[in-house]
């Protein structure tokens, strides 16, 4: 943050290298990311945005595998039949929603933990990307939501205790500007299952239209070779998104892709935040500005924003000042 004093009371805020995340909408519509039925895990099929690249080791689709039938052997599945099994697939779309079904061959504690990268950066390779993951670690029964850094693990943002329960089980992860939720329930008989929370968490470190590639990394960590399964992966898409297009207020519609869905509130007029007539769309921002939603001080060329009111900036909001725009406080900012 840079400060410059105007005058005994004016201060000038450029704030700039600012990243904006995603709202999850309140129902979320699941598109089949691949579901494996096609046979192939290098081939493109109908259900597959790309053929799926391996890194390291080896897997195969099927229902069966070692003598252990998979999902009931109600559909194919992709399977690990090696250690350090890495796989990936290109992927840019913006995305609020993630679901996967993983069946675990053994309970054996400490034989593997198996990863499944749902958001990375532009490494392809998921043992040295930067993103979101969940694993489910054989030591601690824990399915765990987490964050990697050039291959490196950052931090654990959501655990939640399974148990060592042999059931295939479903897993739905969720994002909410920087709010993670994440789900998890055995399947049924039929692979139907309930949806519920085990737990959220909060990290904005990568933003939503970041994703490049989702991948699977399997990692055996034993001489006794177990393979699981991982099917049905899904995404649930920002419906409506195109990257550098100009947001329509009040259309309930992410149009940037910036991951704001209408409770972005921009300044680009000249003179003061109380003038409606000075905001896009013609609406001040509500005062205070609630958790999740920005303001975002743009104004025209050679213009400047003038608070002159005290305005709050409740926990969880933001508060941005584009680069080299002004915002001049000759009264009160309140950042809670």
């Amino acid at each position: 943050m840079i400060v410059t004093i105007l005058s005994a009371f004016r201060k000038t805020f450029l704030i700039a290298g600012f990243l904006f995340f995603s709202v999850i909408s309140e129902a979320q519509t699941f598109v089949v990311l691949d579901d494996f039925d096609n046979g192939t895990v290098t081939a493109d099929s109908v259900k597959s945005l790309a053929g799926w690249k391996i890194f390291d080791g080896s897997f195969i689709v099927a229902t069966t595998y070692g003598g252990h039938e998979y999902f009931g052997k109600r559909t194919k599945s992709l399977i690990t039949t090696n250690s350090n099994n890495r796989l990936s697939t290109a992927f840019n779309k913006v995305c609020n929603a993630w679901e996967f079904e993983f069946d675990p061959e053994s309970t054996t504690p400490g034989q593997f933990d198996a990863y499944f990268f749902f958001m990375t950066s532009a490494s392809p390779d998921p043992g040295s990307a930067s993103g979101y993951y969940v694993v489910y670690d054989h030591s601690s029964y824990n399915v765990s939501l987490r964050r990697m850094d050039n291959g490196v693990v950052a931090r654990t943002i959501i655990s939640y205790f399974r148990g060592s329960s042999p059931n295939a089980f479903k897993v739905r992860v969720t994002r909410d500007v920087n709010t993670w939720k994440i789900f998890v329930d055995n399947l049924n008989a039929n692979g139907s299952s309930s949806t519920t929370e085990r737990g959220s968490g909060v990290d904005d470190t990568y933003a939503q239209n970041a994703c490049a590639y989702q991948g699977v990394y399997l990692n055996l960590s034993s001489s006794l070779l177990n393979s699981d399964a991982i099917d049905n992966i899904k995404y649930a898409e920002i419906a409506g998104c195109v990257p550098g297009a100009q947001e329509i207020c009040g259309n309930r519609i992410d149009d940037d892709c910036d991951g704001l869905i209408d409770n972005v509130y921009r300044f680009t007029g000249d003179g003061n935040f109380s003038v409606a007539s000075n905001w896009e769309c013609g609406t001040v921002p509500p005062n205070p500005l609630p958790a999740n939603n920005h303001v975002i001080i743009t104004p025209q060329a050679n213009g400047r924003c003038n608070l002159d009111i005290q305005y709050t900036v409740s926990s969880g909001a933001k508060f941005i000042v584009a680069e080299s725009k002004e915002l001049v406080l000759p009264t009160n900012l309140i950042i809670q």
